[in-house]
Formats: C-alpha cells, sequence, structure tokens
C-alpha cells in the first residue's frame, strides 16, 4: 500500500472540523514545500476531482507530470451529449496540464445506474482506448452502491471508504472480490474526516450518542499504545488488497505526521470497533 494526496482541502474548507477560514490555496509557498516533500518521500499519486473547486489548477500549476493524478469527473444525470462529456474531460485535462491520466473516475456511482450509463461507460472506454486515462473507475460509498451496477461495466480502479469504524468493504467480501479481478483500489476517509483523530470532547454535539464507541476506540488505542493517527494507519496496513490510502492534510506538518506514522512498523489488526450505523459512518448524513 502506498500513499495518495488527496487534494479535498487544497481550496475548500472540507470535512466537519475543518478550518472554515483557511485553505492550502492561500499559502503557494506551502503547497510548493508539499510537492517538494513529497517527491523525495516517493508519493507520486495525486486525488482530486472536479467537485474539489480549484484543486485541478492548483495540481497542474504546481505538480509536474511526475506525478500520477486521479481525477473524478461530475456530469449532468442524463449524461446523453457524449460533446458536453469529452468536453468535461478535456477540460480537466487542461486544469491538469496533462495529456494523460492514471486514472479517471464516475465522482457519483448513481450515474451508472440511469438510462445513459452505457453512454458514459463507452466513453470512458474510448478514452482508454485513446491513451487519454490509463484507467477508469468509479467511486462509491457502500459496497452495495457498487453491487448494483451492471457486472458488464469493468472498472479498473475503484475508490470506497475504509477505517476503523466503517469496515463494510471488508466485510462485505467486497475487497477479496475486487482484488480478484485485479481492480486497484484507492481508500479514502481513512480518518472519517478527521473525526477519529479527536477525543470526544473535542466533537460536535451531535456525536454524543456515539460517545460509547469512542470510548471502546480509545480504549484500543491505550491498550496498544497508539496516537490515533498511528492507530488509523496500523489498521489500514492490516489489510490486504487496498492499493492506495488516500490521506487529506491541511499542511505540510499533518503530512509529514501522516507519512512518519505511515512509515512505522507496528500493523494491528482490529475487528471489534465496525459500526453498521450510517448515521455515524456516512459524512453526508452529518
Amino acid at each position: 500500500m502506498k500513499l495518495s494526496l488527496g487534494t479535498a482541502q487544497f481550496t475548500d474548507s472540507y470535512g466537519i472540523l475543518s478550518n472554515q477560514e483557511y485553505s492550502l490555496n492561500q499559502n503557494q509557498n506551502e503547497i510548493s514545500k508539499i510537492v517538494q516533500f513529497s517527491r523525495v518521500s516517493g508519493i507520486n499519486m495525486i486525488d482530486t476531482a472536479q467537485a474539489y473547486t480549484g484543486s485541478e489548477e492548483i495540481v497542474g500549476n504546481q505538480f509536474d507530470n511526475d506525478f500520477d493524478v486521479v481525477t473524478k469527473i461530475n456530469i449532468n444525470y442524463k449524461c446523453e451529449n457524449e460533446r458536453e462529456i469529452l468536453n468535461n474531460i478535456n477540460l480537466s485535462l487542461k486544469r491538469l496540464r496533462r495529456k494523460s491520466l492514471h486514472g479517471l473516475l464516475v465522482h457519483d456511482s448513481s450515474l451508472m445506474l440511469g438510462k445513459y450509463a452505457e453512454n458514459l461507460y463507452k466513453l470512458l472506454i474510448m478514452c482508454k482506448e485513446k491513451g487519454i486515462v490509463k484507467k477508469i473507475g468509479i467511486s462509491f460509498y457502500s459496497p452495495q452502491d457498487y453491487l448494483n451496477i451492471n457486472s458488464k461495466f469493468k472498472f479498473d480502479i475503484v475508490q470506497a471508504p475504509v477505517n476503523i469504524f466503517d469496515q463494510r468493504l471488508i466485510s462485505s467480501g467486497l475487497l477479496e472480490k475486487l482484488k480478484t479481478n485485479n481492480i486497484e483500489i484507492h481508500a479514502r476517509s481513512i480518518f472519517l474526516q478527521g473525526i477519529l483523530l479527536c477525543k470526544q470532547k473535542q466533537l460536535p454535539k451531535r456525536f454524543d450518542k456515539w460517545r460509547q464507541q469512542w470510548g471502546n476506540y480509545h480504549n484500543w488505542l491505550n491498550e496498544h499504545s497508539l496516537s490515533p493517527i498511528d492507530g488509523c494507519l496500523s489498521f489500514l496496513k492490516s489489510i490486504h488488497g487496498i492499493d492506495y490510502a488516500v490521506v487529506g492534510f491541511e499542511s505540510l506538518s499533518q503530512l509529514k505526521m501522516i507519512y512518519t506514522s505511515f512509515n512505522k512498523e507496528t500493523i494491528i489488526q482490529e475487528n471489534n470497533l465496525a459500526s453498521s450505523d450510517l448515521l455515524l459512518i456516512d459524512p453526508r448524513t452529518w
């Protein structure tokens, strides 16, 4: 497993705990330092999206072609206009200043359930055949989202949430199935938008109902002498089959902490903290 740089925080306040008054876009010098640190640290994958307003431009301006890029496209729900879709893809290439991408993902998996899903899929395949993208894929929130998609649509990459509380990708058996089919797996939301790095008293009041969950989580951390960041990454490293862990951060210092923790030898399997409560594990409900 390798690290992939998440770019949601490059321009927008992202996540329930983010600093609403600050984004990395306000400090281009900080981004330049992140580029240099990533280069010397061997981090060469970047995850971005059209929905992360302005982040594709920052990646294009700051990160050269030594970095591989995965971006996620936004398309209207009809998807019947092929020219519109191709223009949409070309817009990302222009912003990213690249002739080709490592991965192009459909950001909203529900698009692959609609009337025009085949149109969209054919265009993705065309982009792959023309060398515009190396791999095509999809981002989803739950294993069922993926399983609902027509099995004739074959993807090279999937991006899904995986963390100590949200273990659905593993418990459903989908992770094993994906790897059997040689699909590249990118785990996101590994810190659950940062709340797994917090103590209960630091969280918004809406999380009070899961007081026991947090107690069990921090007891587990204490039992293994782990910091929250070490616990999250140790758990992730114990899962066989994940290719990239997409990490979000708001500063170079945070990225350095993640990198240091990621490279520790600690790997601890954990199977008792998984939750099926969507009000906790699905940030869309917050």
